[in-house]
């Protein structure tokens, strides 16, 4: 009758132990989601700030750098034509070379200074739209136009320099390829998606905490 008793009053304790235990399983689970939950905020936080950081930082740096490019296109195109050719002598060396192959000297350099004309304003294109990215497409390349008509006006009183419709046409080419590169790294950009970011429906790792 003792043991009965005895065994009667036990399961209750046992049964109170293991309603403890759950209890405290739960506790532990709950506070480790809520952890797992927290780092996923942050992540989500930090993440969302680089975002946010990272086109600041370009149009601040485009905006930099445009002011020292336009110093250096303004003495390419203004400084006397023997000086300029000291700057931009790889137009000689490149028409030289082919020349050397057999090929006229004079269409060569024609064709290479015209190649140069839109190098020189590739970065125009390119750092007015990052500079001010929401002025689209068609501004700065308007603006190129309007830069390189007025550097050749202005070459139409410098004894030494010859300006010519094919220049302004090089110019905005190369601005509208400018352009066009940025936009379509943009679009990548937009188009890819963050290697970081954690897969719809799954948690994120705790890295074994």
């Amino acid at each position: 009758m003792r043991i009965g008793v005895l065994s009667w009053g036990v399961r209750p304790s046992l049964s109170f132990l293991q309603d403890g235990a759950t209890r405290g399983e739960r506790l532990v689970t709950a506070r480790h989601t809520r952890k797992v939950a927290g780092r996923a905020r942050r992540r989500g936080s930090m993440r969302r700030m680089s975002r946010m950081s990272r086109p600041a930082a370009l149009r601040t740096a485009a905006r930099v750098l445009l002011a020292p490019y336009l110093v250096v296109l303004g003495f390419i195109v203004f400084l006397p034509a023997r000086s300029a050719r000291r700057v931009t002598g790889i137009v000689g060396w490149a028409a030289d070379v082919v020349a050397s192959y057999g090929a006229p000297r004079e269409p060569a350099a024609i064709v290479f200074e015209f190649l140069a004309n839109i190098a020189l304003f590739v970065p125009f294109g390119a750092l007015i739209v990052l500079a001010w990215p929401k002025l689209g497409v068609w501004p700065p390349i308007v603006a190129a136009l309007v830069v390189s008509t007025v550097i050749e006006l202005v070459q139409l009183g410098l004894p030494s320099r010859v300006a010519t419709i094919s220049d302004v046409v090089a110019n905005t080419t190369g601005a509208a390829i400018g352009v066009l590169l940025v936009m379509a790294l943009r679009q990548r950009r937009l188009r890819t998606p963050d290697a970081d970011a954690d897969a719809p429906g799954t948690a994120p790792s705790d890295g074994g905490a």
